[in-house]
Formats: structure tokens, sequence, C-alpha cells
């Protein structure tokens, strides 16, 4: 067998879908392209996929303000903000979301490549509108936060966990009934 034979990884040992995709101008273009023909094609069966990105929106939204909270305590004292290292990306489901829900998109992918820092990381933190943000910039907390949270009500604390599974359960019924609708 030739050692030319396909892993699953890339050249480095990575797997192909641990970096930023549609990183190149034309290729943010192209994916936006497919996703709002594919909406519009298949628009008359993509209702209860529309549905889900709503719900899950309304969910979302619910945990904004504790986001921002949080966020004005610990963010501006930090010395190394999780939005300048992290290494975080819109992916498929990100990007299928804002579309289903018709909304405004981001002009271009978050980060070019993995040695960049967030494109949208602005003087006062991020400048996209929090729905506009991967999935993955809502749900983490940094460890400041994690601690802070435990100290507020057991009510609070139980509902933003309870909004975290709504969320991520939703957003894979999204994907899921866009992939059978387009795919089937």
């Amino acid at each position: 067998m030739s050692g030319n034979a396909p892993t699953g990884t890339e050249p480095d040992g990575s797997h192909p879908l641990a970096r930023p995709v549609w990183t190149a101008p034309a290729a943010w273009a192209e994916a936006n392209q497919a996703l709002d023909l594919l909406c519009r094609r298949y628009r008359s069966g993509l209702g209860p996929a529309r549905e889900q990105a709503r719900r899950v929106a309304t969910a979302l939204e619910t945990l904004f303000d504790l986001n921002d909270d949080l966020a004005a305590l610990t963010c501006p004292f930090c010395s190394d903000p999780c939005c300048r290292k992290a290494k975080i990306w819109l992916n498929f489901r990100d990007l299928l979301f804002l579309h289903l829900l018709q909304g405004p998109l981001p002009i271009c992918q978050l980060r070019a490549d993995l040695k960049q820092a967030c494109r949208f990381l602005g003087d006062q933190g991020c400048t996209l509108p929090r729905l506009c943000r991967p999935w993955i910039c809502t749900w983490y907390l940094c460890p400041t936060q994690t601690n802070l949270l435990r100290k507020l009500p057991k009510e609070i604390q139980i509902g933003f966990e309870k909004v975290v599974r709504e969320v991520k359960e939703g957003k894979k019924e999204m994907e899921d009934e866009f992939v059978g609708v387009v795919g089937g």
C-alpha cells in the first residue's frame, strides 16, 4: 500500500475539520451563496427547520444578559482573554442557523487561520451581534465566569444549563431537518 493513502487527517496529523473553513473571501461567499440557494430552493420544505432555528434564537436570547453581565465583570480585567487566544470560527451549523433565521451574516469568517485572533474582537469586546456569534461564544464560560455563575442562585445556574442543553439539541434538530429536506 502506498504512503499516500487517505487517512482522514491533514499532513500535519490534524483532523481536516479542526481548522477554520471558508477562510478565503471567495470560499466564504460561495458557502453563503450555496446555503442561500438551498434555503430558497427548498423553502416550502424548510418550515420546520426555520421554526427550530427561531426556537433556538429565542432560547439563546435568554442567555445574553447573563453573558453580558459575566463578561463585564471579568473580561476587562483578564490578562489572557479567551477571544484573543481561542481557536473559534463559524461552523456549518452556526452558518446554517443564520441562514435559516434570514438575519445578518458576518462579512467574513472569524479568522483566516489558527494563528490569528478573531477578526471581530474590538477594543470593547466582540463587535458581532450576539446572535451572529458561533454557539461556543455563548455557552463557553471561562473558569472565572464559571465561579461567578456558581455563586448565583441555584435557579439561575440550572436555567443556564437547561438552556445550553436546549440550544445544543435544537441546533442539531435544525440541522437534521435541513439535511433531511435538502438531502432527501
